[in-house]
């Protein structure tokens, strides 16, 4: 198989986000184009897919990082899944729930978790702790 038939298969779309998982050497696997050293800072970070440019790779919005948008084969790329921002929305609504426990410290005006905050010189040892 063809290395775009590959990527025609990889699930990769335009507007998708993908984290760029590990460099490649050049033409590598069927990829049409080269890695430049710069391309390595992309590696371990987040990027939209600009375009699918076929043989070349996915174009990624490295402009502001790389100074260059970058094409990038597929089998580097890792589609980001929305499950990684429902676990962001499960640990924001814990958070929310927490608001209720938090305590308004009149001495400091800091909130603090019933726990104590670090944040706060005098958490723990503060007479005026008041539950909202």
């Amino acid at each position: 198989m063809y290395y775009i038939e590959r990527q025609n298969k990889c699930g990769i779309k335009e507007g998708d986000k993908v984290r760029v998982i590990r460099k490649v050497s050049d033409m590598a696997d069927g990829w049409q184009c080269t890695w430049e050293p710069r391309m390595d800072d992309c590696v371990g970070k987040e990027f939209i897919v600009l375009k699918d440019r076929g043989e070349v790779g996915f174009r990624l919005d490295t402009l502001e990082m790389c100074e260059f948008f970058y094409a990038f084969p597929y089998f580097v790329l890792e589609l980001v899944t929305e499950t990684e921002s429902i676990k962001s929305d499960i640990i924001q609504s814990i958070m929310d729930e927490e608001k209720s426990n938090v305590i308004s410290c009149s001495s400091c005006a800091h909130g603090h978790l019933p726990s104590s905050d670090p944040m706060c010189a005098v958490y723990g040892e503060c007479p005026n702790y008041q539950e909202k």
